[in-house]
């Protein structure tokens, strides 16, 4: 048992693979390591504000990210659905749960992903991508409840190059700089 992971200045891969439903990983990350989802459902509870690196969520078998109870999450790069072939879903819940990439959110990058702020949850990206590439890239979003926002700095794609479908409700505020709806061929 350990209250911190600190990724150094090496590269460091962390791998949740599991048949969970409900596994609850209560540890505060931070650093420029990599977090994979490859099976099961983790909850993320710790503060994650200060990881840097990359998240891959997604496996043949499905697996899921959960960040709740006003939890946050970092990273620079999200794929979620990363091979054909492939399912991954983050979701992110509750007032004070924060979502933020400094890069991208890829949802349905090669594979069917899904994301979804609920209840108060809060994302943060540069870009977001609903389907990333054509053929295999499908990309759900959903944004609902009252106080659940998503500031996207630049571009917001639904059906970048793949299939992509965004439901904002019932209060839900989804702001950005483009927007973007069956950008390219595919």
């Amino acid at each position: 048992n350990t209250a911190d992971i600190l990724f150094n200045n090496g590269t460091g891969t962390i791998v949740f693979n599991h048949t969970g439903t409900d596994y609850d990983f209560d540890v505060d990350m931070r650093g420029g390591g990599t977090i994979r989802a490859e099976g099961g459902t983790t909850n993320l509870n710790g503060d994650n504000s200060g990881l840097t690196g990359d998240t891959f969520v997604g496996s043949t078998a499905g697996a899921t990210i959960v960040v709740e109870g006003g939890a946050d999450y970092a990273n620079a790069e999200t794929q979620i659905g990363v091979a054909s072939g492939e399912v991954g879903s983050v979701q992110v819940t509750g007032t004070g749960s924060t979502w933020t990439n400094t890069d991208s959110i890829n949802v349905g990058y090669r594979g069917t992903g899904y994301f979804t702020a609920s209840s108060g949850g809060t994302v943060t990206a540069d870009n977001a991508y609903l389907g990333l590439h054509a053929a295999d890239g499908v990309g759900y979003a959903t944004f609902t409840g009252a106080g659940t926002t998503a500031t996207i700095a630049n571009a917001f794609a639904v059906g970048q190059d793949g299939v992509g479908t965004l439901l904002i409700s019932d209060g839900a505020e989804v702001t950005n700089a483009q927007a973007f709806v069956g950008r390219q061929t595919g």
